[in-house]
């Protein structure tokens, strides 16, 4: 009886500690993405390589493929670049706004203006 208890206990305890994962924006295959551009927020002496980054269309798709929504509470946990690359991405009749800067950190703009970050920790080396 006390093996079943603790056993309980130790299941409840257990299921507690593991968080589920992160949710992602998934792009289907047939979305189109557009890449339209980027830009420099300020000069802080990055903007060395500011100037050479860019994305591609496949890159942007890893992008989301890896990435995680990250709670606002949480984006100090990434670095900040003043750099990004922006686009759209089209979902049927819904039209996506987005923002990836090279430290793998993201805001994705939904049709009705809602804003969501996306990390990717692993993703800078996609950048390259």
């Amino acid at each position: 009886m006390r093996a079943g208890r603790f056993l309980l206990i130790l299941c409840v305890v257990w299921g507690c500690c593991l968080a589920a994962p992160a949710e992602r924006f998934v792009v289907p295959q047939d979305a189109k993405v557009i890449v339209t551009g980027g830009s420099l927020d300020g000069k802080d002496g990055t903007e060395p390589y500011c100037k050479e980054f860019y994305l591609t269309v496949q890159q942007v798709r890893t992008f989301f493929r890896k990435a995680r929504y990250v709670a606002d509470d949480d984006i100090h946990e990434y670095d900040w670049m003043p750099c990004y690359v922006d686009g759209t991405i089209a979902i049927g009749a819904k039209v996506y706004q987005w923002r990836i800067r090279p430290i793998g950190i993201g805001v994705l703009t939904a049709p009705d203006g809602k804003e969501r970050f996306l990390g990717c920790k692993k993703c800078t080396s996609v950048f390259r």
